[in-house]
């Protein structure tokens, strides 16, 4: 009996939620796998300025780091955006590669920042200066 009372207090449990899952989501930037030694990481920007970094593999800060942008930061990002990211060419895999993934207004830019447009390579610069500042 005492058993059916303890699992019914903690079946109606509902599951935690992560904070940031009431934020919406402004910008996702990920780094991806390769076979030696690349980062791998991903970093979402909200709209108020926080962010959620979370390290994976090859990263000096492995695991979830919050914080938040500065005005300055959150200015210099929303410029960049405003470019027209609509010119990138097709994606094509290549093997040992990281592909490095950006997500912005619900589209998914997938490229290699050796061969990527001016737009999407100066985004990937803005994002490793970030990144590096965690380190």
């Amino acid at each position: 009996m005492i058993l059916i009372l303890v699992f019914s207090l903690f079946s109606c449990r509902s599951a935690k939620k992560h904070p940031d899952m009431k934020k919406e989501t402004f910008a996702l930037f990920s780094k991806g796998k390769c076979l030696g030694n690349c980062p791998v990481y991903d970093i979402t920007i909200f709209t108020d300025g926080s962010y959620r970094y979370v390290g994976v593999d090859k990263v000096k800060h492995k695991g979830e780091k919050l914080g938040t942008l500065s005005i300055d930061q959150l200015a210099e990002l929303k410029t960049l955006l405003s470019k027209d990211l609509n010119k990138t060419e097709a994606f094509k895999r290549i093997r040992d590669k990281p592909i490095t993934s950006f997500i912005f207004k619900e589209q998914t830019h997938r490229f290699y920042p050796s061969k990527t447009s001016p737009e999407l390579l100066e985004i990937n610069g803005w994002f490793n200066k970030l990144t590096a500042s965690f380190e």
